[in-house]
Order: structure tokens, then C-alpha cells, then sequence
């Protein structure tokens, strides 16, 4: 047993006790990052940020195309999964978010296509079913696309010190990011690595058989945020509660209004009261189950 391995694996980095040399690794990715990024008509714009040659990455083909008749035998077997996941890439393509490739897809397409699956968040009020992309697909012996681009620096260290900047202040407010992971654009040199495969339908399901399967491409970066709509506001004041109510603006109301209680940064927010509390519910939840560190984080 690698007992360093393990040591490593389950440090407290997320109270920000870190390495010296991992610290200034992530200073480079932000830097780099920075040069690389770039603010176009009113939105951000950045390349994948490559650690290695991209010539090493397989396509990736085969195996999306296998999810994507995995993902089509649930669609037959649920219709509303199947209707909201369509309206999803409908909207997408419509926005501007997606586009269709050039290329016919099959093994020899340039880039990488990654497969994608159902997300759905039942406890969630804005959106319940979220499309996510498996960027660390691969077949064996294969790089996968997450293995060639550079991690994004750990941010968690952070939260500990923003909620508790949260606390200082008399009022108190927070609000939602609309579609906050599908507003940073993509250069074009770098779209063909954020491949899907889609293809039309019969009604109730994808016509893998009858119809041509089709390549989409992201036009922008299916995981991140920033400058983007604020909605579902909410805050500790009444009086600016009322303000928003009286000029229109989108907020949540008081929590009876809603199946959905405010949080911040995971913690239960009950802004009448003003105070933060940890929702037991979710450990209630796990009683019986398989404790791992990503369900326990996941509290």
C-alpha cells in the first residue's frame, strides 16, 4: 500500500493547507490564463489551456457513439427525460451555444467527442435536468481530454473566507447565475475538442437506425463561469425585498414561496433569520450507504 498516496489523497487542502510548489504551479495557470483570455463583445473568451500535445488525444468516437445509444435506450424508457433533454440542445443551438461541425463524425474526425449523459436535480428550482459532458472518456491505453489540459487552480480555499465576509456586513444578499457554465466562449481553433453527437428524432426517442448521426461542437466552455445574468435574488432586508418587488426585479420572495430554501455556498441560508446552518437532511439521507470522501464532500 502507497501510504504517501494515500496521505495525499485525503490532505486538508481545502482549508488551504497546500504545498509551496503546487502554489506557485496554480499562480502560472492563472497568469497564463489570463494572456490567453480575452473580454469580445461583452463576453469572455479563452482557449482550452493545453499541458501536452494534442496530437496524442484519440477522437474518442466509438465510445461516444456507444453512450449515445445507452442514453437513447433511457430516452425510450422515459419521454419527459427524452423532451427536456432535446429542448435543452434545441435552445442551445438556437442561443448560439452549440453548433454543427463540418464533418460527417466517424473515427478519423479531427478533435475529441465527448460523451454526455442526464443530470437531473429534483431539489433544484431553477433548472432539473442539466446535460454533462464526460471529458475524461477514453479507451484504454488512450489520453483522454482532461488528461491533456491543465487543471483549474483550487479554489476551495477561498470559500472559508468568503463566507465568513458574507457574515460581516448588515444586509445580507445572493442570487443565482443564469446558465452560469455556458457563457464563456471558445476559439474556434479549440471548438473541435468539445465534440457531441447527437441525431434526429421519431417522436419519442433519437432515430439512431433511420437518421444520421450528427456532430455538434460547444461555442463555449461547458464547465466554468463568469459575467453572466443574476437572477432569483434574495436577501436578509426587508425593506430592499420590497424595493425589488416594486421595480420588477427578479428575486425569490420569502422562502413559503418556494420549495427550495436559499443557500450559500452549500450552507442553508434562512434569510429572515439571518443565520447559516448545515442541511442535515443530506446526512440523514446517507444513513445505510457507502461512504466515500466524494459522498461525504458532498454533504
Amino acid at each position: 500500500m502507497d501510504y504517501d498516496k494515500i496521505n495525499e489523497f485525503w490532505e486538508l487542502e481545502n482549508m488551504g493547507i497546500n504545498s509551496q510548489e503546487n502554489i506557485n504551479l496554480e499562480m502560472q495557470i492563472l497568469e497564463k490564463f489570463e494572456e490567453i483570455t480575452t473580454y469580445t463583445n461583452g463576453r469572455y473568451e479563452t482557449k482550452l489551456f493545453w499541458k501536452d500535445d494534442q496530437s496524442q488525444l484519440n477522437n474518442n468516437y466509438e465510445i461516444a457513439k456507444k453512450r449515445l445509444f445507452n442514453l437513447n435506450n433511457k430516452f425510450k424508457r422515459d419521454k419527459n427525460l427524452y423532451l427536456n433533454y432535446k429542448e435543452i440542445i434545441q435552445k442551445q443551438l438556437k442561443d448560439g451555444i452549440v453548433e454543427y461541425a463540418n464533418c460527417e463524425p466517424n473515427n478519423t474526425c479531427p478533435g475529441y467527442f465527448m460523451p454526455h449523459h442526464a443530470v437531473i436535480r429534483e431539489q433544484k428550482e431553477t433548472t432539473e435536468v442539466r446535460i454533462c459532458f464526460d471529458a475524461s472518456s477514453k479507451s484504454k491505453g488512450q489520453a483522454c481530454l482532461n488528461d491533456l489540459l491543465y487543471s483549474s487552480p483550487n479554489l476551495n480555499p477561498e470559500l472559508l473566507r468568503i463566507v465568513l465576509k458574507f457574515r460581516i456586513g448588515k444586509i445580507a444578499m445572493c442570487a443565482d447565475i443564469q446558465r452560469a457554465f455556458l457563457e464563456i466562449g471558445i476559439k474556434e481553433n479549440d471548438r473541435k475538442y468539445l465534440q457531441f453527437l447527437w441525431a434526429q428524432d421519431n417522436g419519442t426517442c433519437l432515430d439512431l437506425e433511420g437518421q444520421p448521426i450528427r456532430a455538434l461542437k460547444m461555442k463555449r466552455v461547458p464547465f466554468g463561469e463568469a459575467g453572466m445574468n443574476l437572477r432569483k435574488w434574495v436577501t436578509s432586508s426587508p425593506e430592499l425585498e420590497r424595493w425589488w418587488k416594486n421595480n420588477e426585479v427578479d428575486y425569490r420572495g420569502c422562502v413559503a414561496e418556494s420549495e427550495v430554501t436559499p443557500k450559500v455556498l452549500g450552507l442553508v441560508w434562512n434569510h429572515h433569520l439571518d443565520c447559516l446552518k448545515v442541511d442535515i437532511d443530506n446526512i440523514s439521507n446517507m444513513k445505510g450507504t457507502y461512504l466515500s470522501k466524494r459522498s461525504v464532500l458532498s454533504i
